[in-house]
């Protein structure tokens, strides 16, 4: 999350939300996402929906043109003493104003309540007492006018006792009047009391309701501030252990770098040390292929077997190497009918491929007068090709009652070409009718001697003929 002090810590999904029901992040600061790589705002994300709605706002948030490290944090996430003492003002601030609030609210019940109703009581009880009192008087003075009335004709004073009756009956009248207007003022009195009452109870019981109100929001602040204050803890503890593993995987790069490089190593021993007992067959572009009386090509050597793979040439297809005169066909070209050693190197930071073929197994192309005896019978015509497991015995003629498959002979190659003369005993693997017409034969049981004849003549063959 990015803060208002341009710092970037890593923040859970439930410590988003805590900050954002806290008024601690906007909701329309940016917040950067791991989960997406990008940065988003929490009002308009589905996970911080069931916080709002969020009150729309004039402030303008810019998008940051960065993205963090998704690697080990290189420094402790720590809550500053400012920051600290920020949140416990706020949570002293809160519990002043409650206190005010309350002490307030009892002040105006004390004083406007209980002494004003105090006090209309007894106005009430003082005008009730005197309307009795007047009533009374005035029921009294009814009685002696009707008692005056009865003796009128009795009293010579008659006339007179009436008057001053009927002046006190009056006076008792104007004096009842003025009690009853009294009476009616201090009723007004009391309703107006009573909607002052009723209103100043109104405002009590909101100021109760802001009290709890300001109570909930302090009991929410003070746990969100725990929360908190557990989940730096947590993630420092977290940062503590990622430095611990990260220390760990440094050691194992390092023991890993050591293990490529000896491994780099021992590739190039086994390079060197078969590049030594083997010939390397060159993938450059010099093959032909013949398809449909068309030639094609040229192709490199792993491309060649990559159409024998997917058969996209044959057994029979002409083939032939740049520098040749005569065309062979697939199954009669030794380097694709041979055990290949495969081995893939870097080259200028790039995977190259790179073929091999064992020295004493390579048939290198050989021309020299041969006879091979069969039962006693010589039948003469030229050795082709020649390696230390066998050759081609070519004839422009062949005897198949007794040239057969698993048949046992013995061949003489005369010096010439070779060092030495050659006399091997060999066995009849293979039979070709077409042309070239011969035999393909496996010498048995071949002399040391003959072995370092025939190795010497591959190796300078090798050694003077790159293409192959």
């Amino acid at each position: 999350m990015r803060l208002a002090d341009e710092r970037i810590r890593p923040q859970s999904l439930e410590e988003i939300k805590t900050l954002l029901q806290m008024g601690v992040l906007n909701p329309y600061e940016y917040v950067y996402s791991v989960e997406y790589r990008e940065w988003v705002q929490p009002a308009f994300e589905n996970n911080f929906q069931a916080l709002g709605p969020f009150e729309s706002t004039d402030e303008e948030f810019e998008k940051p043109e960065f993205h963090p490290p998704l690697f080990f944090p290189s420094q402790e996430i720590t809550v500053t003493e400012r920051e600290w003492s920020e949140l416990n003002q706020r949570l002293e601030n809160q519990e002043i104003l409650i206190a005010q609030l309350q002490a307030n609210s009892s002040e105006m019940e004390a004083e406007n309540y209980e002494v004003k109703i105090l006090e209309l009581e007894e106005t009430i009880q003082i005008l009730n007492e005197k309307v009795s009192v007047t009533q009374s008087e005035n029921e009294e003075l009814k009685n002696k006018i009707i008692a005056l009335e009865s003796v009128q004709e009795e009293s010579g004073f008659q006339n007179i006792e009436s008057k001053q009756l009927e002046e006190e009956a009056a006076q008792l009248r104007s004096e009842l009047h003025e009690l009853k207007q009294k009476n009616v003022l201090a009723l007004e009195e009391n309703h107006k009391l009573a909607a002052t009452i009723k209103k100043l109870g109104t405002r009590a019981k909101e100021q109760k309701t802001k009290i709890q109100k300001y109570q909930k929001v302090y009991k929410q602040e003070k746990k969100s501030n725990l929360v908190l204050k557990k989940n730096v803890q947590k993630l420092n503890k977290g940062i503590e252990v990622l430095k611990i593993k990260e220390k760990e995987s440094q050691i194992a790069l390092k023991d890993l770098e050591k293990f490529k490089q000896i491994q780099m190593k021992k590739e190039q021993e086994e390079l060197e040390r078969l590049i030594g007992d083997s010939f390397e067959v060159s993938n450059e572009p010099m093959w032909f292929i013949q398809l449909e009386n068309e030639v094609k090509g040229p192709f490199k050597f792993e491309d060649m077997l990559s159409f024998k793979k997917w058969d996209k040439i044959q057994l029979e297809t002409p083939v032939k190497k740049k520098g040749d005169k005569a065309w062979g066909t697939y199954k009669d070209t030794y380097e694709f009918t041979t055990n290949i050693i495969e081995k893939e190197v870097e080259d200028k930071g790039q995977m190259k491929k790179r073929f091999f073929i064992k020295r004493d197994n390579f048939r290198a192309p050989f021309y020299e007068v041969a006879t091979l005896e069969i039962d006693g019978q010589d039948f003469r015509g030229h050795c082709t090709s020649i390696s230390v497991g066998g050759c081609f015995f070519e004839l422009p003629k062949l005897d198949l009652s007794q040239m057969k498959l698993g048949t046992q002979a013995v061949i003489k190659i005369k010096a010439g070409t070779l060092s030495e003369e050659i006399i091997a005993p060999v066995l009849i693997k293979n039979i070709s009718e077409s042309r070239p017409k011969g035999l393909g034969m496996q010498f048995q049981g071949l002399a040391n001697r003959e072995r370092a004849v025939i190795l010497k003549f591959v190796d300078h063959y090798l050694n003077t003929n790159k293409a192959a």
